[in-house]
């Protein structure tokens, strides 16, 4: 419920979708460029890939470990826990646009649930499957 109901805060909404559009395969990996934040900086540039796994309903990479997908629809992906996988417990929530590409993820801290202590916001594409 947690992780569902942030969700919706966090999808990005485009004016005019273009032509993305994530591929059918179950699993496909996307190559990103976008920017990160942290509490203590103002933005920097990244790069970063994930797995998302519609088989297993699992979204792995992106730095942050993996979060079980919450919410698919035609038009987003949504994932997130309230502990997400490793010691630190953090929790993570996230979302992939599948018409435009844009991925939105935000990591919170346990000493601060309701501060974003990361932020990403993404432009991604998917990679060709391996034959």
């Amino acid at each position: 419920m947690f992780a569902q109901s942030v969700l919706v805060a966090t999808v990005i909404w485009v004016s005019s979708p273009q032509s993305f559009n994530l591929p059918a395969p179950r699993q496909f990996l996307l190559t990103c460029s976008g920017t990160m934040r942290t509490t203590s900086d103002s933005g920097s540039r990244i790069s970063a890939h994930g797995l998302i796994d519609l088989a297993h309903m699992r979204v792995s990479g992106f730095g942050f470990g993996g979060a079980p997908i919450q919410v698919v629809t035609a038009a987003l992906i949504g994932f997130g826990s309230p502990t997400a996988s490793g010691a630190t417990g953090d929790s993570v929530e996230g979302s992939v646009d599948r018409r435009t590409g844009n991925v939105k993820i935000v990591v919170r801290s346990p000493a601060d649930p309701a501060g974003e202590a990361i932020t990403m916001d993404l432009d991604c594409s998917a990679l060709p499957p391996m034959s």
